[in-house]
């Protein structure tokens, strides 16, 4: 098959192979982040609430004493006083704060009525405090015996909760950071078990502020630096003005590959061709017979020569003359 396009080739055959290249490049490049984060705490406060109990019984045969701590079941007959005591610590970053606190006793008959029985606290602390909360419960009892009396309602549980609202606060930079600790503790009397359960011993809370930023990746060049967001928009420039490339020729050859060959020699060459119809008689001593298009092209440059073409018998016939040689070159015509 004759070439008509060794230039156009080569220039393919390059295109190709960077275009492989930038492939190879930019899949690795998008293995490299364009930017690192770092995350840095600006402030944190850890709150700790645990509280603690000693019942006081009545004299009774089932235990043999009147005071017992966690772990021993309360019956509701036995019971006389719940001695409890709420300890709280914080922890901050910035250190330097201090807070205040009030802790609020509530009955409750749950989703009928509320009553609130006292506020305990309302000093302030550094990082810690304990506080003892004292529940009488002959008064309890004896107040929920009027409240049913009063409403002419009876639950089979009531709730008595121990709420305290823990206030701290510090000073990060030019501002004022506030964060509220509410460890509630619940103490639930089962009326028809004859049992009181304690839940919501154990607290803890962490409230934090987190700075994050954002740097730019760099490689290392030549004792330089460049980006690494600007070597991947490069590489994916280069991935898509190659492969634009790539098709266009692709695109191109496949357009002039439909063409008759003859045709293509006769488009490219048109400024060398002299159209003839007919060519009889050849005197000359020598004929040479041409296998590539530019050879002839070549030739007849060189020696200021038209290229004759005729069709003579289905056959596209390219001849170039000097004094003494014919060059011919044979195409067939389809």
């Amino acid at each position: 098959m004759l070439s008509i396009d060794t230039g156009k080739n080569k220039l393919f055959l390059i295109l190709l192979v960077l275009l492989g290249v930038s492939i190879a490049v930019s899949t690795y490049m998008s293995t490299i982040p364009s930017k690192t984060t770092s995350i840095e705490t600006s402030y944190q406060f850890t709150h700790s609430a645990y509280y603690s109990y000693k019942a006081l019984l009545k004299p009774n045969m089932l235990y043999n004493k009147t005071v017992v701590g966690p772990g021993t079941t309360l019956f509701t007959r036995l019971l006389r006083e719940l001695n409890i005591t709420l300890q709280y610590e914080a922890r901050s970053t910035p250190p330097t704060m201090h807070g205040s606190r009030i802790i609020e006793v509530y009955l409750e008959n749950p989703d009928v009525w509320t009553k609130k029985l006292e506020t305990i606290g309302g000093g302030a602390f550094d990082t810690r405090f304990r506080e003892q909360v004292v529940l009488n419960f002959t008064e309890i009892t004896s107040l929920i015996k009027i409240l049913e009396s009063e409403t002419g309602f009876k639950s089979s549980e009531y709730v008595l909760r121990v709420k305290p609202k823990i206030t701290v606060m510090a000073t990060y930079g030019n501002k004022s950071i506030v964060d509220t600790f509410t460890p509630e503790l619940r103490i639930t009397i089962d009326t028809v078990k004859g049992r009181v359960t304690l839940s919501g011993l154990n607290h803890e809370k962490v409230t934090s502020r987190n700075n994050t930023t954002t740097t730019p990746t760099y490689f290392s060049v030549l004792g330089g630096s460049i980006r690494v967001s600007a070597v991947k928009a490069f590489s994916y420039s280069s991935v898509l003005f190659l492969g634009a490339g790539f098709f266009f020729i692709a695109y191109r050859s496949r357009i002039r590959e439909e063409k008759p060959l003859h045709a293509i020699i006769n488009e490219k060459y048109s400024d060398l061709i002299l159209e003839a119809k007919d060519v009889n008689g050849s005197n000359k001593q020598f004929v040479i017979k041409i296998g590539e298009p530019e050879e002839l092209a070549r030739i007849a440059t060189r020696l200021e020569k038209p290229i004759i073409h005729v069709l003579k018998n289905g056959e596209h016939v390219y001849m170039v003359a000097d004094s003494e040689t014919l060059y011919v070159l044979r195409i067939s015509n389809s």
